[in-house]
């Protein structure tokens, strides 16, 4: 109730968001309820395992997901975690980025940095062999289709807001939090 009680402010009912979803039809850059929502349920799970007494031996998180992090850590409180996701939404939201999307590689971290055309960007190292990539999405799906024409695993992925490529980041700069 406490996340929910530090996000009226800012006009968000994380009660029903939660409980009725997150919907982004009329606007796909409408990530601040996502962002949120995800933020408010990590913070519920760490009080859970913290209330049964189950120690993490680490925390790993990936985007939003380390915002989670820093409050299983005890870096954030659970106010600050909900207000970070909604500051983290609200300076996507006003970026005025291109929107792309992401895909899902099953090649090499430097397979993808050699061959990945000048728009599309390796974003994440999941694993040896697989790599998430992010560019414009008709771009992205071009590249997608040619590594699966060499029997290559590639997929694009749902998201709702703008790629994460860091030649973007230095735009962010100017975004105005709250």
């Amino acid at each position: 109730m406490r996340s929910a009680e530090v996000l009226k402010p800012y006009g968000l009912d994380l009660i029903d968001l939660v409980t009725n979803g997150v919907t982004n039809e009329s606007n796909s850059r409408k990530i601040i309820p996502v962002f949120v929502s995800i933020a408010a349920v990590q913070v519920a799970l760490v009080d859970i395992l913290n209330e049964i007494n189950i120690t993490p031996d680490g925390i790993i998180g990936h985007s939003v997901g380390e915002l989670g992090c820093a409050y299983a850590d005890g870096s954030f409180t659970a106010e600050q975690t909900v207000i970070a996701a909604y500051c983290r939404g609200n300076a996507v939201e006003d970026s005025n980025l291109e929107t792309g999307v992401m895909a899902a590689l099953g090649i090499t971290w430097c397979r993808a940095n050699n061959c990945c055309p000048k728009d599309i960007f390796p974003s994440c190292h999941n694993a040896e062999d697989s790599v998430t990539v992010s560019g414009p999405k008709d771009s992205v799906k071009v590249f997608v289709d040619a590594l699966k024409a060499f029997f290559l695993f590639g997929k694009l992925t749902s998201v709702a807001t703008l790629f994460t490529a860091s030649t973007y980041f230095l735009k962010l700069e100017n975004c105005k939090l709250l």
